[in-house]
């Protein structure tokens, strides 16, 4: 396997290879930029499948290691408790940056964007189902973890073309 990763910035030594994708604006605009411009880029060097962790539109696999953002929002709320879990709720309401995250994750569990989710826990397969019934048929559970035997480069032509078939990308 050969992987390229696309982010806004990388710590000295990040493995793989690694594209920067520079994008400006405010928090929210800046994720919107980066979102289009990740998926363009990965398409330009001609990846066979765009994965992606979080605050995308449009994905082969979405990976959302920790669950969805509205939950993530509200246990922070939560935890906050009286007063600063009010003040908490109030700018989240505010925020473009996290108005501009719940839409991504519409836009992909709801809307079609993301062709399988990968979930790290039943816990997480059930809180999207849950909110984004439609998309149950596409969460599947893997926990984190890379199994050495089964994932190499050895394998890569064997279980290339039955990853993309099983997933219906072409």
């Amino acid at each position: 396997d050969e992987v390229h990763v696309f982010g806004m910035q990388f710590a000295d030594g990040a493995p793989g290879a690694s594209h920067v994708i520079d994008v400006c604006g405010r928090r929210g605009e800046q994720e919107v930029r980066f979102a289009q411009a990740a998926v363009d880029a990965a398409r330009a060097a001609r990846c066979d499948v765009t994965l992606g962790i979080r605050h995308l539109r449009e994905v082969d696999v979405y990976w959302p290691h920790g669950g969805l953002h509205r939950a993530t929002r509200a246990a922070g709320e939560r935890a906050r408790g009286g007063l600063g879990a009010t003040v908490s709720r109030a700018l989240h309401r505010l925020s473009a940056k996290h108005a501009t995250f719940l839409r991504m994750e519409r836009a992909l569990l709801a809307d079609g964007g993301a062709r399988v989710v990968w979930c790290v826990s039943e816990l997480v397969r059930d809180e999207i189902a849950a909110v984004f019934p439609a998309c149950a048929p596409l969460l599947e559970v893997h926990a984190n973890g890379v199994d050495l035997e089964t994932f190499h480069p050895g394998l890569r032509a064997e279980r290339r073309d039955a990853f993309l078939a099983r997933h219906g990308i072409d």
